[in-house]
């Protein structure tokens, strides 16, 4: 997140209680509709969430975007959010799971939700292992590498680039 948007990931609300590979999406809201957090009421949860009912949402999102892969690790670098993580799929597969298939990282534009890039890694981020700094993306890998991406003509940029 930052001063005025907060990005997530995970099940669409429409799928909390019938999750599917499907129902995966990248999401953002403005800060500023985020209602208040009320004390934990876990009568008006179970209320509110039944098994069979559709899921409630009280904070509009500003975008909302189905994404091929689970994010395990998330950064928001000024107007752009990168997310990394395995296919979608890789909750049906213990192999790809723990990287088999390698993984996804997608670049998206915080305003709107647009792909702005995606590229193939050839193994898993480690949970929560994205940080963004001086115009460079660090991943920390699964197999025990850390990756430093940049764009060339970003200041402080190295020149690499996902695979390369």
């Amino acid at each position: 997140m930052d001063d005025r948007t907060i990005c997530g990931f995970g099940y669409r609300p429409e799928f909390y209680r019938t999750a599917t590979e499907h129902g995966y999406h990248l999401f953002a809201m403005d800060r500023q509709s985020v209602p208040g957090q009320p004390p934990a009421d876990y009568a008006r949860a179970n209320r509110d969430y039944s098994q069979r009912g559709e899921a409630k949402s009280r904070a509009p999102l500003a975008w909302s975007r189905e994404v091929p892969f689970l994010a395990r690790a998330m950064v928001l670098a000024g107007r752009t959010l990168f997310a990394a993580g395995p296919p979608a799929g890789a909750l049906r597969s213990q192999a790809a799971y723990e990287g088999a298939e390698g993984a996804m990282l997608c670049a998206v534009s915080a305003d709107d939700g647009e792909t702005l890039a995606e590229y193939r890694l050839d193994a898993l981020p480690v949970f929560d292992g994205l940080a963004a700094a001086r115009g460079c993306l660090y991943l920390a890998m699964q197999d025990g590498r850390l990756l430093c991406l940049s764009d060339r003509r970003s200041p402080g940029g190295h020149g690499n680039k996902p695979g390369g």
